[in-house]
């Protein structure tokens, strides 16, 4: 087809020709004229997805320029994806990746940050200087982006006290101008490391992704605070969240959480203890069923699908244990508020957050089961530990 020709067509018709291109020839169609490459940067920007194991790579850094320095490309930006490979092993969490970029690089991120108000801004621009990952991805969450897409995982969220900074500043106190982030439609949020971290605490850092006015879709590692406390002085009240996971939150924080989703239908909740914080109030090695029982008292007018897994993180593989040396592990109460779950129709759950660690005969399964379950599905997670 000739350029005139397609040039001719209607805006719909050219954009559903695009569309079937590969990136590499959209790139070469932004060549041929402004029209056609305002349709394709439309196409191209509209999801962006950055995996990289190599952190010299300057992807993100090459993207952050481009949206500063043509703010019309964030407006494209719908779907945004940040996968970065942990190629170090968790014992090597203290040695958290850097973003190696020259001083001509670094000067439009610098002048963003310089320009904003908030009251974190030198500590944000000397981490842009150290090259730390979580400057550059709060950097580019501030632009004008419109998603209704947001995954942040593994080493760009091992550490994100700025990019957390930049969510609390958005969602909870809009009076920080400079942050341009339109929040309005985004409907699905991941953030997760993807393994437990001893060293550092991210809770503060993802609550404000329960403030989204329009967010359905919620999963995210949340790691067990000293004390639990909202960013603002009232605490979300959210009907959009439909479905909610959670990762390595213990069931003393888990009603705090679950209380301010007042539609929430589906719940996959993954418990976790790891004998290395024994000196933790929170990890214990005790199932709380009555804290559970309370958590999931508050949707029991919504919840239709509910999963909760257990896993004990016991070291690393190079010292697991023998099965005699696992820690002992106990129940506190029963899931008596099953029984209240009228909407419950799907169910996963380990057999001893039904039954305990006590023999079968000891309880009936009836006495713990939810009155219109469909679909049961019992695990043996914790089986170690019987």
């Amino acid at each position: 087809m000739e350029d005139s020709r397609l040039l001719g067509c209607p805006v719909e018709i050219c954009c559903s020709v695009l569309e079937y291109l590969p990136r590499k020839d959209l790139c070469s169609i932004c060549l041929v004229n402004s029209h056609l490459r305002n349709l394709a940067e439309q196409i191209l920007y509209a999801k962006i997805l950055i995996s990289s194991r190599n952190w010299q790579s300057r992807t993100l850094t090459r993207l952050l320029r481009s949206l500063l320095r043509r703010p019309r490309l964030a407006t494209y930006v719908r779907s945004l994806y940040l996968h970065g490979s942990a190629y170090f092993m968790p014992y090597d969490v203290g040695k958290l990746p850097q973003i190696r970029v020259s001083g001509p690089e670094l000067e439009e991120p610098l002048a963003f940050v310089a320009s904003t108000t908030v009251p974190y801004r030198k500590d944000w621009l000397k981490q842009l200087r150290n090259g730390a990952i979580d400057a550059f991805v709060a950097a580019l969450l501030s632009q004008p982006m419109r998603l209704n897409f947001l995954r942040i995982e593994q080493a760009f969220f091992l550490d994100s006290y700025l990019i957390g900074m930049v969510f609390r500043s958005m969602f909870c106190e809009p009076q920080y101008c400079g942050l341009q982030l339109d929040f309005s439609r985004l409907e699905s949020v991941f953030l997760g490391r993807s393994y437990f971290n001893l060293n550092e605490n991210n809770t503060a850092d993802v609550l404000p992704m329960f403030y989204l006015p329009s967010v359905k879709k919620l999963l995210i590692d949340v790691e067990n605070p000293t004390t639990f406390s909202w960013p603002t002085v009232q605490p979300p009240s959210n009907s959009s969240i439909s479905v909610l996971n959670l990762l390595y939150v213990r069931e003393c924080f888990l009603g705090d959480l679950v209380s301010v989703t007042k539609g929430l239908n589906s719940l996959e909740w993954e418990w976790m203890y790891t004998p290395e914080l024994e000196d933790d109030k929170v990890q214990t090695p005790i199932i709380d069923l009555k804290r559970i029982n309370k958590a999931l008292y508050h949707v029991r007018e919504t919840l239709t699908d509910l999963t909760i897994w257990a896993q004990c993180l016991y070291g690393y593989p190079h010292d697991w244990p023998m099965w005699d040396d696992y820690p002992q592990l106990s129940t506190r109460g029963t899931l008596r508020v099953m029984t209240k779950l009228d909407k419950l129709t799907e169910l996963t759950i380990p057999i001893t957050f039904l039954l305990g660690f006590t023999p079968l005969l000891n309880r009936r399964m009836k006495d713990v089961l939810p009155p219109n379950i469909k679909d049961l599905t019992m695990t043996d997670d914790l089986c170690l530990f019987w």
